[in-house]
């Protein structure tokens, strides 16, 4: 691994490869396909890949086991090993946190880590991978620091830009909730702070809407109670685990119908797959291009 930072032979798909994992720290397969591979790439390429790099040192893969007597078997993670994140940090010219190299180890049953902090990562993971997909997604940080006007600090799950077209620039939030301990405490005390962060963010860091993702449609009639309660004024949309595991489309996103009883697709137009506006690919293709005229211009 040293040789090959010392001598650049990283291929463009490792680069990617470490760009999408150093961004959202674990993914599944499924996941790195459409972030990093072509849509017209054959399974079995995405496989052979992910092998030669676990091989070469540059991932470790682990997974766990379900307490259900069905389906015990879950999807292997994907994270990178120490080595890969040192080389990441040379070859992106990224500093990169210690929580996102893994080492595999053997576990005795009923003494593994706590996967809720690793849920979390996998569900912002695979929008993270839809967004992309889709041809959408500027820029994704993870957890990032947001310096509020009062002198405070907000943390939210992620942050991310997306485009709906020329010179349109979309900022969102992500929060996701997951039930456990004291999980009704957590969630009223986490709205009280995106609250405060809200109304006390820079007008360019403030979000166009805050997605939130619950563990199911059951959850989010209290949860949009606590919204209404305690963070009244925030534009928020929710969504679920397996809504967007399905795939961006129309009833991605939600809102609670009171009247009904029950939650209402509200699309968000220019985040569905083939939506008209510039592509993500288009906006870097045109910053490329504006870069090139300023240097001939000199």
């Amino acid at each position: 691994m040293e040789e090959r930072v010392d001598d650049g032979t990283f291929t463009e798909r490792e680069i990617r490869l470490l760009e999408f994992l150093t961004t959202v720290r674990v993914a599944t397969r499924n996941q790195i396909r459409k972030a990093v591979f072509k849509v017209s790439d054959d399974e079995v390429v995405v496989k052979e890949f992910l092998r030669k790099c676990r091989r070469k040192g540059i991932l470790c893969a682990f997974s766990w086991v379900s307490p259900l007597k069905s389906d015990r078997k879950k999807p292997l993670v994907y994270a990178l090993t120490r080595i890969a994140v040192s080389a990441a940090q040379y070859v992106l010219k990224r500093n990169i946190h210690d929580d996102f190299w893994f080492q595999p180890i053997e576990i005795q049953p009923g003494r593994g880590p706590e996967m809720g902090p690793l849920f979390q990562d996998l569900i912002s993971a695979e929008l993270y991978a839809e967004l992309t997909h889709i041809d959408r997604l500027i820029t994704w940080q993870r957890s990032p620091l947001l310096r509020l006007q009062n002198g405070h600090i907000h943390h939210p799950t992620a942050t991310f830009e997306v485009i709906k077209d020329a010179n349109e620039i979309k900022l969102f939030w992500l929060e996701t909730i997951r039930v456990g301990q004291d999980w009704v405490s957590k969630t009223r005390n986490r709205f009280q702070k995106i609250k405060i962060a809200y109304d006390n963010v820079s007008d360019y860091q403030k979000p166009l809407r805050i997605i939130i993702v619950a563990d199911g449609d059951s959850r989010i009639s209290f949860l949009e109670e606590l919204a209404k309660q305690y963070m009244p004024d925030v534009e928020v949309r929710f969504t679920t685990d397996e809504r967007i595991i399905a795939g961006l489309g129309k009833d991605t996103f939600l809102n609670w119908d009171q009247e009904k009883g029950e939650p209402i697709a509200k699309r968000i137009s220019f985040l569905q797959p083939g939506a008209p506006g510039m592509t993500a690919s288009e906006y870097r293709s045109a910053q490329f291009d504006e870069d090139d005229d300023e240097e001939y211009d000199e």
